[in-house]
């Protein structure tokens, strides 16, 4: 490949040019303003240009008066470097560098925030099938601080790159919307159970057949009147279920996908795809022209949201079974009592137990009976579990199957509920995702061009190519490569 630089003088045997922003998209004389070039003969260097890029946006049309394509944020001060001392050397680099070239990018954190591709006015011209603004919104590439570096010297050439992070974001609408219809069910629960202690609900009507007559050593008789059931802390626990759960983050077991349910932001870790331990994912050291989404990796992008969402079901039904065990249930009973000597006595016996603890299930706590009745006979208090006992066991008994029943029946509808909700959001959701990413943009990290370049011939890296519509029918396809390097060099100097 000959050298195709535009400032390489005729008589320049060698050069480099460190890039910034390559693309198709941009005029001469803003891709002017972010390279540095250097030619043994004209300018040998080292050039080193500052560059501060905040808020410069790129547009998707190359008719300056458009909303930007690209927006470059504040990514801080950035670099192109470029330096050809003699025939059979060049070095050039861009990005995030030092002095002299050198890339400046550690693996910690970086300090710089993301440049972003806005791919979201790409989304209607795509031809998806059931593709909307109420499955897909808000469609962007978000990439961290780049930089790559290429030299030649006696005709060995060397090259690196750098890539903090690459991150699909993308907003759902539809995903949005999952939460009000599964709080909507997590609702049907609580009526569910204040159905159930209603006259006419399941337990309601059992407590209502309560009927205990008691003779304490023939000094004291008690009988049972009104009984009234309820449930306190409901709507504060499923509250806190719909808080803690539906308003949160979820996320597959590898990393790749995040999807705040509140929202309905997907986030998807480009870097995860990329390397053998999906878990601790690198974006650094890739082969040359690594392609990020292939139809592999899309489909564990598509997996991955299926198996975060999967989550929910199960985290909704593990908080709910904790709800359940945390409201109290109250069971009111009316008590009179004649003791020997004694007018007559009234008072209440009031038990109170979780639904778990009613229906006997192992483990949950046992249900506690107290009482405001006291009761003397010749001015000797009798114990009150005398009295208190026999009432709780008689309402334990009628009590203990229908409770049980009925949180079978909740517990037992909680997943087929839920999951009936969730599948058709993945059936409309996955499919679309799929069709848009492929057809949207292609992602190449670490692309090389002429990696054999010889003698007259130039060698060119780039940190990360982003090609939009990599689909279409047109020679004029957009593309964008940020932090390029390029350089050409005599083999040797014989030549």
């Amino acid at each position: 490949m000959p050298a195709t630089s535009a400032f390489a003088a005729p008589a320049d045997n060698s050069e480099a040019i460190g890039q910034l922003i390559d693309t198709n998209l941009l005029k001469q004389d803003l891709l002017d303003a972010v390279k540095s070039t250097a030619g043994d003969i004209s300018d040998p260097g080292p050039n080193q240009k500052k560059l501060a890029l905040g808020g410069i946006e790129l547009p998707l049309i190359s008719n300056g008066t458009n909303n930007g394509l690209l927006d470059l944020g504040s990514v801080g001060l950035l670099s192109s470097y470029a330096a050809a001392p003699n025939a059979q050397t060049a070095k050039a680099a861009a990005g995030v560098l030092g002095e002299n070239g050198i890339i400046k990018i550690g693996s910690g954190t970086s300090p710089y925030d993301n440049a972003t591709i806005d791919l979201t006015r790409l989304l209607t011209g795509l031809g998806v099938s059931g593709l909307s603004n109420k499955v897909l919104d808000e469609f962007e590439l978000s990439l961290g601080a780049v930089a790559s570096t290429a030299s030649k010297s006696n005709g060995k050439i060397t090259s690196d790159y750098k890539l903090a992070d690459a991150e699909l974001n993308i907003g759902s609408p539809l995903v949005a919307n999952l939460t009000k219809t599964l709080g909507k069910s997590v609702n049907g629960i609580g009526s569910t159970l204040n159905t159930a202690v209603g006259t006419k609900g399941v337990l309601g009507s059992a407590v209502n057949a309560l009927n205990v007559n008691v003779n304490v050593l023939g000094l004291v008789k008690l009988k049972t009147s009104d009984v009234s059931i309820g449930i306190n802390g409901l709507d504060k626990a499923l509250d806190v279920v719909v808080k803690d759960v539906l308003q949160g983050t979820v996320k597959d077991k590898n990393g790749l996908v995040k999807i705040d349910l509140k929202t309905g932001d997907i986030n998807v870790d480009l870097a995860k795809l990329v390397k053998n331990n999906p878990k601790t994912g690198d974006l650094n050291g890739l082969a040359p022209n690594t392609e990020v989404l292939t139809a592999a990796t899309i489909s564990k992008i598509t997996d991955g949201v299926a198996q975060a969402l999967g989550t929910v079901v199960a985290d909704l039904n593990t908080a709910l079974k904790k709800a359940l065990n945390s409201v109290e249930l109250v069971i009111t009973v009316k008590a009179n009592a004649k003791a020997l000597l004694l007018a007559k006595v009234n008072g209440d016996v009031v038990i109170k137990s979780t639904l778990g603890g009613l229906a006997g299930v192992k483990g949950a706590a046992a249900p506690k009976a107290t009482t405001t009745l006291t009761v003397k006979v010749l001015g000797i208090k009798l114990s009150v579990g005398k009295i208190v006992e026999p009432i709780l066991n008689a309402v334990l008994k009628l009590v203990k199957a229908p409770a049980g029943l009925l949180l079978n029946d909740v517990l037992g509808s909680v997943e087929p509920t839920l999951t009936k909700v969730v599948n058709p959001v993945l059936k409309t959701l996955d499919p679309v995702l799929e069709k848009v990413i492929s057809k949207a943009l292609k992602v190449t990290i670490n692309e090389q061009k002429n990696p054999k370049a010889t003698d007259n011939e130039s060698f060119t890296v780039s940190a990360v190519t982003v090609t939009l519509l990599p689909n279409a029918n047109t020679s004029n396809t957009a593309k964008v490569s940020l932090a390029t390097s390029t350089v050409r060099a005599k083999d040797n100097a014989s030549k």
